[in-house]
């Protein structure tokens, strides 16, 4: 890349900084009937932060995530990002807290999935399991040495007859188990040991 690349590509992104900082100070005010025409509006403070926390600038990705988590509190996808830019920037308590909230939501979908199955809902039951497995994901991708979260996981593939991914998420939990030593079952109810 030219040093002139390199200076378009600079500029680009600092116009692209400063359109989502407005947006995350005009976005405040919106009402609810225009709430899915700004949502697009708010995904973008999302990407941007992804590419800001790619290009190492981990404060202002921190930064952009609470502005659009604030904005979107139920926007579980930036949670994670944000539990490692706390990581980077030696906040653990503050990840841990992040971490323990994604777990939490999680075990909120997989009960609900329990429920819908036990009163005969099957649409809600496989959505919430649906959504477990989505964020015990990202679960998995951002802290794999916290691997309890596998066998959460194959819980939810079991229920839901996906026997190959069960199985899966079952053999890799207890490869790591094998491996690290037994982890503490979760109660959901505590604080946990994400080292």
């Amino acid at each position: 890349m030219t040093d002139k690349q390199k200076e378009i590509d600079e500029r680009i992104n600092l116009g692209e900084l400063q359109y989502v900082r407005s947006l995350l100070i005009n976005l405040k005010d919106k009402s609810k009937h225009q709430e899915d025409y700004w949502y697009d509006k708010t995904y973008l403070c999302f990407q941007v932060a992804i590419k800001r926390f790619n290009k190492n600038d981990i404060q202002l990705a921190k930064d952009l995530l609470l502005g659009y988590i604030n904005l979107r509190p139920n926007s579980y996808e930036a949670y994670p990002y944000l539990a490692r830019c706390y990581d980077k920037l030696g906040d653990v308590d503050n990840r841990d807290k992040i971490y323990q909230e994604i777990l939490e939501w999680a075990m909120g979908d997989y009960n609900t999935g329990l429920d819908g199955f036990i009163s005969s809902d099957n649409e809600t039951a496989i959505q919430s399991l649906n959504l477990c497995i989505e964020k015990l994901s990202f679960f998995v991708e951002f802290v794999p040495t916290f691997y309890y979260v596998f066998k959460m996981r194959a819980r939810c593939y079991h229920k839901l007859m996906q026997k190959s991914e069960a199985e899966s998420d079952i053999k890799t939990y207890e490869l790591k188990v094998t491996n690290n030593g037994p982890q503490p079952e979760l109660t959901w109810t505590k604080d946990y040991n994400f080292k």
